[in-house]
C-alpha cells in the first residue's frame, strides 16, 4: 500500500510538472510525448484509487508488483529526463502537421527539398530560422518531430507526402561536445543550410 501511495502522486506530479514548464513545446511537437503524459496521469488516479484495497497473497503477484513497480519508476525518470527543452525563436510562416513542421518555398520552386532531423530533446521549432533560407530560395523543408524527441524512433522520410519533389536532402543537428546541440551560428545561418543539399542525384526513385 505505501507504494502504491508513493507512485500514485509522483505518476501525476511528474507530467504535471512537464505540462506547467514546457507547455507551448509539449503541444507543438510529437503527440507521442503528450499522450505519454496523461497516460501516467491515468496510471497515478488508478494507483490512487486502489492502493487501500487488499492485496491477493502469493510469491508470484508479490515478484509481479515489484517488477512494475521498477518499471513504473524507470518510465517516470524516462519521462522527466525527455522534458525537451523549450524553442527561443520560432517562423510564423511554418505549416505544423503532428509529425512534422513545413517550411514552403517563398521564392521560385525546386524540384529539391530538404528533410531535417533535429536533436533529441529539442523544440523542433528552434531550427525553422536557421532552415527559413532554404525556402526562400525555393525548397521545400521538412522539420521531422521524432516520437518523443529522439530521432532514432522515426519510422519512413515523409518523401511520398509530396510527389512533386524529385530529389531530397537530409540535414541533422549535430551534437557538441558539452552535450548540446549545434544549430549553427545566426552569422553562417544561410551557408549552413545550403549544405544541407544533396550533392548527387537521385535520391529516390
Amino acid at each position: 500500500m505505501i507504494v502504491r501511495l508513493l507512485l500514485a502522486p509522483a505518476c501525476v506530479v511528474v507530467p504535471t510538472w512537464v505540462f506547467a514548464t514546457r507547455w507551448s513545446t509539449v503541444l507543438n511537437d510529437h503527440p507521442a510525448y503528450p499522450v505519454l503524459l496523461v497516460a501516467l496521469v491515468v496510471v497515478g488516479a488508478v494507483l490512487a484509487l486502489r492502493a487501500r484495497r487488499p492485496r491477493a497473497s502469493g510469491r508470484w503477484r508479490t515478484v509481479g508488483r515489484v517488477a512494475a513497480a521498477v518499471l513504473l519508476v524507470a518510465v517516470l525518470g524516462a519521462v522527466g529526463w525527455l522534458r525537451p527543452f523549450a524553442a527561443t525563436s520560432g517562423d510564423p510562416l511554418a505549416a505544423g502537421a503532428p509529425t512534422t513542421w513545413e517550411l514552403r518555398p517563398t521564392g521560385p520552386p525546386s524540384d529539391v527539398g530538404v528533410v531535417f532531423y533535429p536533436g533529441a530533446r529539442v523544440d523542433t521549432r528552434a531550427y525553422l530560422a536557421l532552415l527559413r533560407p532554404l525556402a526562400d530560395d525555393g525548397h521545400l523543408v521538412v522539420v521531422v518531430k521524432p516520437p518523443l524527441d529522439i530521432a532514432l524512433l522515426v519510422g519512413s522520410p515523409p518523401f511520398d507526402d509530396h510527389p512533386e519533389i524529385g530529389r531530397w536532402g537530409r540535414g541533422r543537428a549535430l551534437p557538441r561536445r558539452d552535450g548540446g546541440v549545434d544549430g549553427g551560428r545566426p552569422a553562417r545561418r544561410r551557408s549552413a543550410a545550403l549544405g544541407l543539399l544533396p550533392r548527387r542525384r537521385p535520391v529516390r526513385a
